[in-house]
């Protein structure tokens, strides 16, 4: 036992004994986070929704806001517009009046200029996110309760349970280690004068087949797409 014991802590001496002198920094990784992943117009929706109860909430009562094309064009069916261009202002035109602000159709000498910005990041060099700490013991834990179900329980459909539990471990496992190679980063301001009043950046994750919905038709300013090797 002795000996499996020093066997074990030999590779911790090793590393404890290395050199401290290195060319370049290490790499570093940063802690454990989240980020949503847009998946529906509704998400759109309720991204309009924060958004226009933010603004009102930092603007004077009843403002009066005009909803600018030039930073990203919104027409509807114009050639520069994309699915969520055209839909994030309607959504934000019926929250923003929802909340008490007066929308105006043209720029008056007294409104608030609203402008957004959306960029979509490709990345070309991403992994899969390492297993969570604990996932191989729950795995291991639901093997072995599978195996006793099948040697000891005399009701055989109980066998169901550990499977289910094993089958929830799975997609959990799935859902949390798959590697989103798309994002798109969407910031919304509210502008008067030369001063900038409110500003708010979002950043989602999304599916790559869903890029279209994000980039415009004819890259006007406002939109861009980057990869990222």
């Amino acid at each position: 036992m002795r000996k499996l014991l020093l066997m074990a802590l030999l590779p911790l001496f090793a590393i404890g004994c290395a050199s401290t002198n290195i060319e370049y920094p290490r790499a570093t990784l940063y802690p454990s986070s989240t980020q949503q992943k847009m998946q529906a117009a509704e998400h759109w929706n309720v991204l309009a929704a924060n958004e226009a109860k933010l603004i009102t909430s930092k603007l004077s009562s009843s403002p009066v806001i005009h909803i600018s094309c030039n930073s990203a064009s919104c027409t509807k069916g114009g050639r520069n517009s994309s699915p969520f261009a055209e839909a994030y202002n309607e959504f934000l035109t019926s929250h923003l009046v929802n909340n008490g602000a007066r929308v105006a159709i043209s720029k008056e000498s007294d409104s608030y200029t609203l402008e957004y910005h959306v960029q979509v990041v490709s990345h070309t060099d991403r992994s899969g996110l390492p297993l969570k700490p604990g996932t191989l013991t729950g795995g291991y834990a639901a093997a072995y309760g599978i195996y006793q179900a099948a040697e000891n329980w005399s009701n055989g459909s109980l066998i169901a349970l550990p499977l289910a539990v094993a089958g929830d471990l799975y997609l959990q496992n799935v859902e949390e280690t798959d590697a989103s190679n798309s994002e798109v980063l969407v910031t919304t301001k509210i502008t008067k004068g030369n001063r900038v009043i409110v500003s708010n950046s979002h950043i989602y994750y999304f599916n790559a087949g869903d890029a279209s919905h994000y980039t415009n038709k004819a890259k006007a300013k406002g939109f861009s797409v980057t990869n990222v090797n």
